[in-house]
């Protein structure tokens, strides 16, 4: 029984609270699954160009793209997955007006990868 008959004391609810909070602060799964992670912001960029009405050929080049930067943030080599997307950036501009790739996509999808690289 800690202080005041209660089964936690202030030293035994100091020792949870750290290892909850060490817990929250470590968890590298955690971490990732933050809604502002560069990780969740590419899932999301990648749902939205495979639900997109651009060609398959399209679609299938930028996936690759993405998911070569994601697999450079994996390996924690974020200078890498900066140029891929920047090459993405390039391909969209490249493709803009084609392939079913409208103006205002391009233009929104450039903008959401911009935030990507800064995240």
């Amino acid at each position: 029984m800690g202080e005041g008959g209660s089964p936690f004391g202030r030293r035994r609810f100091l020792q949870v609270g750290l290892a909850m909070g060490g817990a929250i602060v470590w968890d590298p799964v955690a971490a990732l699954a933050s809604p502002h992670s560069p990780r969740h912001l590419l899932a999301g960029l990648a749902h939205d160009i495979r639900k997109s009405d651009v060609s398959e050929r399209l679609i299938r080049r930028l996936l690759i793209i993405l998911a070569e930067a994601e697999e450079a943030l994996l390996l924690h080599n974020g200078s890498a997955a900066k140029d891929r997307l920047t090459e993405l950036i390039f391909v969209l501009q490249g493709e803009r007006g084609r392939d079913g790739l409208t103006a205002k996509q391009a233009r929104d999808w450039i903008e959401r990868i911009r935030k990507i690289r800064k995240a």
